[in-house]
């Protein structure tokens, strides 16, 4: 019977297109071709018109997927957060160590200097506002932390974008659910821009007000956010301070019926995958049938320049503040560096060599499951976990004989997940 179906999983159907049932598949492109992934066959197309079929017998939910192109490769990220699959060669692998966190719906893939990273998302009664990263060497995410997270609010479904040449992040849209302490449902009508080179959040404008769409549907692997409602299709021009609105009569039809569209790079096309009842069927068209014709522009409303003399005061003010600040932490780093100079002179190597991992990831903290990694992968989880926490007491017992009976390390939950906990220094 295995025999069988193996001989069947290698047989490769042609068909004019493919049907699947709505919530059923993933449609990403790989390689200049299309590919669409079904509970139990894979429909691979070069042109849109006609499609190889294949059954499979991968153990995924290609519904839970979300997929992400990284140079020449496709990544296969849970939609809630967690796993991790490449798709090569037509088979899809398993790369992660983690599990599924349902913990970052709608978050927003992207790929910063060949890293996978997400931000915000929603899951477990939660929205988030932070950044996590996908590490290919250790197979586990970790969170890229902000100096200013209290700025943004906690979203689902941001329409952002990440600039390569100046390393930054910009988003806006997204339903917010929870702003400096206040909750509330609505668009996040503001434009953020997060500055990874010194991980600040900056709110540099913010939409006009026709522009309120609390549902829509992002676009995917096009160079400029873009998403799409079933009468209007908007293009986010940052960097221009405008969006292009797409109405015109002929895409309406497209429009109208869309479930998902994804963009391919390599054919200047569109694969749009329309309802049909409780199916769906896929159609490739032109990039100029869809972003090529009449537009309204819709200028962005950036926040102005303050005045020269708020400009002073405020200059003042930050100068005085970095003063005190960097007083403050001058005295705070002479001790730290004093307790650390005795830690080093009594600790066992197996204790510093724990600590010396936290001091490497501060002032961020650093997770349990980064620091399990530096242990022998021969000993059972439960050893390990039992020996880093004798470690990190012995730390504490050790550090307050020098810091006046305080402790040096605290510990935490990651605000990506808050079942695994972190640890931190504190000064």
């Amino acid at each position: 019977m295995s025999l069988i179906l193996g001989l069947l999983s290698a047989i490769n159907l042609l068909i004019a297109e493919p049907e699947l049932p709505k919530d059923s598949y993933v449609a990403f492109v790989s390689n200049g071709d299309y590919h669409i992934l079904g509970k139990d066959s894979l429909y691979t197309s070069s042109d849109g018109t006609y499609w190889n079929s294949r059954k499979h017998r991968f153990r995924i939910n290609p519904h839970e997927l979300v997929a992400l192109n990284k140079g020449d490769t496709t990544y296969l990220v849970g939609r809630g957060g967690g796993t991790v699959h490449r798709f090569v060669n037509d088979t899809v692998e398993r790369i992660d160590r983690s599990f599924p966190w349902r913990s970052r719906y709608y978050s927003h893939l992207f790929v910063r200097k060949d890293q996978i990273m997400s931000f915000a998302g929603t899951g477990l009664f939660a929205e988030k506002n932070n950044f996590i990263y996908y590490d290919e060497r250790k197979r586990e995410w970790f969170e890229y932390y902000a100096m200013n997270p209290e700025e943004i609010p906690h979203v689902a479904d941001p329409v952002g974008t990440y600039d390569d040449d100046d390393d930054n992040y910009t988003f806006t849209l997204g339903r917010a659910q929870r702003y400096k302490g206040e909750v509330f449902y609505q668009q996040n009508s503001n434009i953020y821009v997060f500055d990874f080179k010194d991980r600040t959040w900056k709110n540099i404008g913010k939409l006009p007000e026709e522009v309120f769409i609390p549902l829509y549907r992002k676009v995917m692997e096009y160079d400029k956010p873009l998403v799409h409602t079933n009468n209007t299709l908007l293009e986010f021009r940052f960097d221009e301070q405008r969006i292009l609105q797409y109405d015109h009569g002929p895409i309406l039809p497209i429009l109208e019926n869309a479930q998902s569209i994804l963009y391919n790079q390599a054919k200047g096309s569109f694969l749009v995958l329309a309802s049909y009842g409780f199916n769906v069927r896929p159609k490739v068209i032109a990039e100029t049938d869809l972003v090529g014709g009449a537009y309204t522009e819709i200028p962005l409303q950036m926040n102005d320049t303050f005045p020269w003399a708020y400009s002073l005061i405020g200059l003042l003010s930050i100068g005085l503040g970095i003063y005190f600040y960097a007083r403050r932490k001058r005295n705070r780093t002479i001790v730290f560096k004093d307790i650390l100079g005795h830690l080093e002179d009594t600790l066992p190597s197996e204790d510093l060599k724990v600590l010396q991992s936290i001091v490497e990831k501060h002032p961020q903290p650093i997770t349990y499951p980064e620091l399990l990694e530096d242990y022998d992968g021969s000993l059972s989880y439960e050893s390990r976990v039992k020996k880093l926490r004798e470690s990190l007491k012995n730390i504490n017992q050790k550090a307050m004989e020098f810091n006046g009976g305080n402790k040096l390390l605290r510990e935490g939950k990651s605000q990506n997940d808050k079942r695994i906990k972190q640890i931190g220094i504190d000064l």
